[in-house]
């Protein structure tokens, strides 16, 4: 069986590239939940820098366009089309992490 996590890990990570120069960028990508037991099972995490940036990325369609680019290089590294479906997306500012949860992602998620 593919290792879906590693699947995931490099789909953010070459998002996260392709969009480190965009303005605004995106400043980091994470995922949580059961990616071992069922394929689909987890939320993917796209952080922008200030509340300013997502709002200004959101207005743009720039967070839709990071979600197809997710899930297409998601698709193409391996991971099983029927469970793509299921995967969440949040796209959350480090600004608000800072603010709410003295800067802990996974505090903040909860």
């Amino acid at each position: 069986m593919r290792n879906l996590k590693t699947i995931v890990h490099k789909s953010l990570s070459a998002v996260e590239k392709a969009y480190k120069n965009a303005k605004p960028s995106v400043s980091g990508t994470n995922f949580y939940g059961d990616d071992k037991k069922i394929a689909g099972h987890f939320a993917v995490v796209v952080l922008y820098k200030t509340d300013e940036d997502l709002k200004a990325a959101q207005s743009a369609g720039q967070t839709e366009a990071v979600k197809q680019s997710i899930l297409s290089e998601m698709l193409k590294r391996g991971y099983p089309e029927d469970a793509i479906r299921t995967i969440s997306f949040r796209f959350i500012s480090e600004q608000r992490v800072k603010e709410e949860a003295n800067g802990v992602l996974f505090t903040y998620l909860k």
